[in-house]
């Protein structure tokens, strides 16, 4: 399973289920040391390892959607000129 770190409240972490989209509160202390707010981590083997290759590859995504949408936007002010 793969969840996306919403946010870190003190000890608590707040996590989302990427596909089921279900939100968990979370214990920091059973996530790596070195997570950050919009970090992938996978659950693998009874333990939470972070994702970085999934992480890019996300936002790789996201960057084109954003990207497209720029385009249609320019695109739909051109034509009202």
């Amino acid at each position: 399973m793969k969840f996306s770190v919403d946010r870190i409240e003190e000890n608590i972490v707040i996590i989302q289920n990427l596909t089921t989209k279900e939100i968990i509160e979370i214990s920091k202390d059973v996530l790596p040391n070195n997570i950050q707010d919009g970090s992938i981590i996978t659950y693998k083997n009874n333990k939470y390892v972070l994702d970085h290759k999934y992480k890019k590859k996300r936002e790789t995504i996201i960057r084109e959607k954003i990207d497209r949408l720029k385009r249609l936007k320019t695109k739909e002010s051109k034509s009202n000129e």
